[in-house]
């Protein structure tokens, strides 16, 4: 990945064939590791206002997941946006859209994060690499690095990565 250019609120980056494709199995992962519900009543008695306000909650989640999935799609499959060269592709995006692209990338890693049961890997929580979580561990790492690379070219630190 590298940031070919930054000019009039617009990011020219480029991505081998590799990294575009792991671009798009991160972001494709979204519709298989869904996110775990929240819910507003896990600690309390179950009122009738309650499940009414957990119900809207959930389906205001879902169509905002929906709406991601779909403006991210839309993104990525734009020929304007998203140009073949050599091997390669070559990203031109706003501010608004890198965000758009790390609000997925951010949905897909806590849903693989909350499969894992949440470990805590600031406080050395590693799960054993198995068959079971290999995909999770994956998508952890991958969204990591498009996410680090992608917040530094936001703000302007990408010679750091």
């Amino acid at each position: 990945m590298k940031l070919l250019s930054h000019a009039d609120g617009k990011y020219v980056i480029r991505l081998d064939s590799r990294e575009h494709d792991a671009l798009l199995a991160a972001i494709g992962l979204r519709s298989h590791l869904p996110r775990a519900r929240r819910s507003l009543t896990a600690d309390t008695a179950v009122e009738p206002g309650l499940r009414a306000a957990q119900g809207d909650l959930d389906n205001a989640l879902s169509e905002h997941r929906q709406e991601l999935t779909t403006s991210i799609e839309k993104l990525l499959g734009n020929p304007e946006k998203v140009a073949t060269q050599g091997k390669g592709k070559v990203l031109t995006l706003t501010s608004d859209e890198i965000n758009l692209v790390l609000q997925g990338l951010n949905d897909v890693r806590v849903a693989a994060w909350e499969r894992l049961g949440c470990p805590d890997f600031d406080q050395g929580q590693r799960p054993e690499v198995n068959q079971e979580n290999f995909l999770c561990l994956w998508t952890i790492q991958a969204t990591d690095l498009f996410q680090s690379f992608l917040l530094a070219v936001l703000t302007g630190e990408t010679d750091d990565v």
